[in-house]
């Protein structure tokens, strides 16, 4: 694959076929995903501290629907401990 066809993908100027779509997945070491949105998961955990981090792992294993109840949960306990330091 060329260096010119790579700079017209990642300016949006031409978009890679299925063999070189998973060529690039695989040079590049990402996921499909990541090509097409830029969007790298395992970097926002990287951002986060470790309490962060294991709470969005939690978050990520479980339902939408469950999620939402983790959510408000958590920010009822929130509430709770502001209430708590003041």
């Amino acid at each position: 694959m060329s260096g010119n066809s790579i700079s017209q993908y990642e300016a949006g100027r031409a978009y890679p076929r299925q063999k070189p779509f998973g060529l690039l997945i695989k040079e590049l070491e990402v996921t499909s995903s990541y090509l097409l949105t830029g969007d790298d998961p395992k970097e926002k955990i990287k951002a986060q501290t470790k309490y962060e981090k294991e709470l969005l792992e939690i978050m990520r294993k479980t339902t939408p629907q469950n999620q939402k109840v983790l959510l408000d949960a958590m920010h009822a306990l929130s509430q709770s401990l502001d209430k708590k330091k003041g």
